[in-house]
């Protein structure tokens, strides 16, 4: 009888786009979870505080990974009119902040399109959850905003004032006729806001970070195994850290989320979708697209130089076998890695199981 590899065992957390529609962004199962989420990491309080929010769009198709164009993650607006788009990145494919600025400016177009005129536009907050960091601080979470800043001062460390609360009546004797367009002024500036959360830095100065901060951090990156459909039974979310000082009312919502997670991993639905979207990741992320630019390219200048047809197929040709080499060299072995069997692979790659299993031991 021919041996058999054993079941892989895939890992998973909430930050793979699968995962984390399945945690929060289904309408009508998820809104508190996803409302404390907000609340405690980004420090809404008081007047800030999001009581109720509504799914305005949910939009985490693995198919993108096929496109180079910008796909919207997930977009909730709250009672107050605030818009947040929330975005999970794993990878650093692109300037984090560039695609932040690219997505307000999508979201306050959207606004402007409707005929609202620019005193109404409402504010829109960003929020970059990302795997990785961007600044080399021990800082896990900092917020962008607009603010004015003297010509003088090069480094932009010390804000010019710009609230009504920085100027008073007594030595500002404009006060009272300028006071309206200060509040204007500052509405405006407050239309902006980026959060960005480098989740890698967890394990480094976690005093800077609140109790249901380190909560719901903790959770977003706490990994669990999805065992094989015959051994579901140890998909056991066995997570139980909890901070001092963490409200009882986030440590629920963290239970509810942690329950939603657990039932993401034992659905042999929800797997083959996170099996997807790995498949899709992994090729998106191999050297496909360099290496069949390189090829045309290369055929291209060969073509043009030799000033035949022959010469520019023949490079053509070169560069597609290229591609295809590259294709099988580095997208194998990794797509095995992350648990996905021999069969869909070579459905994936347009090869015979065979074959995949030849290029695994060739590896």
């Amino acid at each position: 009888m021919p041996a058999t590899n054993p079941p892989q065992v895939l890992t998973i957390d909430a930050t793979y786009d699968s995962t984390f529609k399945h945690v929060f962004a289904v309408p009508g199962e998820t809104e508190g979870i996803l409302t404390d989420l907000l609340n405690k990491l980004l420090l809404l309080e008081g007047d800030r505080t999001i009581t109720e929010l509504h799914y305005e769009q949910v939009n985490m198709d693995v198919d993108r990974y096929q496109q180079r164009g910008l796909s919207l993650d997930l977009r909730v607006t709250d009672k107050r009119g605030i818009t947040y788009n929330i975005e999970v990145q794993r990878q650093d494919l692109d300037p984090i902040l560039s695609r932040a600025i690219y997505q307000y400016s999508r979201l306050v177009s959207d606004q402007l399109k409707t005929g609202t005129l620019f005193a109404d536009v409402q504010p829109v907050v960003i929020v970059l959850l990302c795997r990785y960091s961007t600044f080399p601080d021990d800082q896990a979470l900092r917020v962008f905003r607009l603010a004015p800043f003297a010509l003088q001062d090069t480094d932009q460390l010390t804000p010019l004032p710009h609230q009504l609360t920085h100027f008073d009546p007594a030595h500002h004797p404009r006060y009272t006729r300028l006071q309206n367009r200060v509040n204007r002024a500052q509405e405006s500036l407050d239309l902006l806001h980026i959060y960005l959360a480098e989740l890698d830095k967890l394990d480094q100065d976690s005093t800077l970070l609140t109790p249901n901060q380190k909560q719901w951090l903790h959770f977003l990156t706490h990994p669990i195994d999805i065992h094989p459909k015959e051994d579901s039974s140890m998909n056991d979310y066995s997570d139980h850290y909890v901070t001092d000082g963490a409200d009882e009312t986030t440590l629920q919502w963290i239970k509810a989320a942690k329950a939603r997670l657990h039932r993401f991993a034992a659905d042999p639905s929800t797997q083959r979708q996170f099996e997807k979207e790995q498949m899709h990741r992994l090729l998106y992320n191999s050297h496909i697209v360099n290496a069949k630019a390189e090829g045309l390219a290369e055929g291209e200048a060969k073509g043009l130089a030799e000033g035949e047809s022959k010469g520019l197929a023949e490079g053509e040709a070169k560069g597609k076998a290229e591609e295809r080499l590259n294709l099988l060299q580095h997208s194998i072995p990794r797509l095995k890695a992350t648990g996905l069997s021999d069969d869909l692979i070579a459905q994936s790659l347009g090869l015979s199981p065979e074959e995949v299993r030849v290029w695994l031991k060739a590896d």
